[in-house]
C-alpha cells in the first residue's frame, strides 16, 4: 500500500522525463509511432471511461437516496441520457 503511494507522485516527473528523452528520436511518420499513439490513446480513454463510470455515476447512484426513491421509469430514463450523452460525446469525438 504504501508503495503505490510513494509510486503514484513519481509516475508525472517520470513520464515528462522519458519524453524529454525521446523526443528527438522518433519519427511522427513511422508505423511504430502511431501505433503507440493508438494505444496510449485507447488506455487513456479507458481510465478515463472507468473513472466516469464506476467512480462517479455510481457513487451518484449508489449512495443517493434521492435517485433510489425515484420511480423505475425515471431510473430508466435517467440511465437512457446517460448512455445517450455518452453515445453522442463518442459521435463528437470523431470530429475531434
Amino acid at each position: 500500500m504504501y508503495g503505490a503511494g510513494i509510486l503514484y507522485p513519481l509516475t508525472t516527473p517520470l513520464g515528462i522525463a522519458i519524453g524529454i528523452t525521446i523526443r528527438n528520436t522518433y519519427n511522427e511518420n513511422s508505423q511504430t509511432y502511431i501505433l503507440v499513439q493508438g494505444i496510449f490513446d485507447s488506455l487513456s480513454a479507458g481510465i478515463l471511461m472507468y473513472n466516469a463510470y464506476c467512480e462517479l455515476i455510481s457513487r451518484e447512484i449508489n449512495q443517493s437516496s434521492k435517485f433510489r426513491s425515484l420511480s423505475t421509469t425515471l431510473k430508466a430514463v435517467s440511465m437512457f441520457c446517460l448512455y445517450a450523452g455518452a453515445g453522442i460525446m463518442a459521435l463528437i469525438g470523431l470530429w475531434a
